[in-house]
């Protein structure tokens, strides 16, 4: 953790941070490619740069940023139109895990170049949008930290979108507290940064209730991962915090949806078809198949999925007072564990960071993608 002392009335942001947003993000930004912003082509990780006067204004959160005078350093790589969390993107190529200089190694996506941006130096904030892992995966492969704002909390104008039911942008950082920090001070409500840094630090966890997942969550993990989250937990635990186990029998349904391409697939397929239908040839082979095939989908299997999801939100918020954190394991990568830094704000992050494509064909697919990023399965 590194103090900064600032002179009266300067900004934070302007003397915090490097940030680079998914293609577009703080003081030291970087932005990924979509995330609405003035000036600079937009492609959203697409082989053709996307229409100026709709895509290249700022958005509420760009906005928000240059009105604290954060610096943006650039923009970094992203799988086309953030369909995809293994980072592959066909037309641009896939970024290197700096984790290891030998092999190419897959750095999680879809903000595939957001993290790669964190550990190199040149930014010390990073914008991305999470839909189902695109801000979480990244970190996770490079052991940073991630946070997937709220839906609804963060204004997503100006976003490309891959689902409106479920994108929000988010952020990723090089620990817990740049990332309460970076929040914060971009945060509509106006919260004081350094405040809310000194609070963290000082939070007492005696009577925080965790709930470590449901059998489900935690089925055919890779080695590591399962001990890596039980000790988050026992860290926890060992500051004041009480685990209880709970079920979770929606799960699997919901998952269920996620590998059969969720709503993501039929939502950016219906964005494509009314705003740029033109790219529908170009697509990226990774995400082609997927949205193809989802022109394919009926009415009715459409409103079968969010179905299918909201049993598992709704089964959650029906027992408020059992936990306050629900523990599951997180996405696989390299140095998960070392880089893990020994607070409980890192513990907090781990419990957070939800599992992404570790069962069934999508640990396999996965797998492939980490060790060859550049080979299609």
């Amino acid at each position: 953790m590194v103090r900064i002392l600032l002179p009266p009335g300067a900004s934070p942001l302007r003397t915090t941070v490097g940030v680079e947003l998914q293609a577009d993000c703080l003081a030291g930004i970087r932005v990924r490619n979509s995330p609405g912003r003035t000036r600079d082509p937009c492609f959203a990780g697409s082989s053709r740069r996307l229409p100026a006067q709709r895509w290249e204004r700022d958005g509420p959160l760009v906005a928000t940023l240059r009105r604290q005078l954060g610096v943006i350093t650039g923009k970094t790589h992203m799988v086309e139109f953030a369909f995809g969390g293994t980072g592959r993107n066909s037309h641009h190529g896939s970024p290197y895990n700096p984790w290891d200089a030998a092999a190419h190694r897959s750095v999680g996506g879809s903000s595939s170049g957001a993290g790669v941006s964190l550990l190199e130096g040149s930014a010390l904030l990073a914008f991305g949008s999470d839909t189902a892992g695109s801000v979480r995966i990244p970190v996770c492969m490079t052991g940073n930290a991630g946070l997937k704002v709220t839906i609804g909390r963060w204004s997503t104008e100006g976003v490309v979108p891959l689902s409106f039911t479920f994108d929000t942008p988010g952020l990723l950082a090089r620990s817990v507290c740049d990332l309460a920090f970076g929040f914060a001070a971009l945060d509509p409500a106006g919260i004081d940064p350094f405040a809310l840094v000194a609070q963290g630090g000082a939070r007492d966890l005696t009577g925080v209730r965790i709930g470590v997942g449901d059998p489900f969550l935690w089925r055919d993990c890779d080695a590591g991962i399962a001990e890596a989250v039980q000790e988050a937990v026992d860290t926890l635990v060992r500051a004041g915090a009480v685990a209880n186990d709970f079920t979770l029998p929606e799960s699997e349904a919901a998952y269920g949806v996620f590998l059969d391409g969720g709503l993501s697939a039929i939502e950016l397929r219906s964005f494509l078809d009314r705003e740029l239908p033109e790219w529908l040839d170009q697509l990226d082979p990774v995400i082609a198949l997927a949205v193809r095939h989802a022109e394919s989908l009926s009415a009715r299997e459409y409103l079968r999925m969010p179905t299918a999801i909201s049993g598992s939100t709704d089964a959650l918020s029906a027992t408020p007072s059992r936990s306050t954190i629900w523990g599951t394991s997180l996405a696989p990568g390299p140095q998960t564990r070392g880089v893990m830094e020994s607070s409980w704000r890192s513990a907090w992050l781990s419990l957070n960071s939800r599992r992404q494509q570790v069962k069934r064909h999508g640990k396999n697919q996965i797998h492939h993608h980490y060790k060859h990023p550049d080979k299609p399965r």
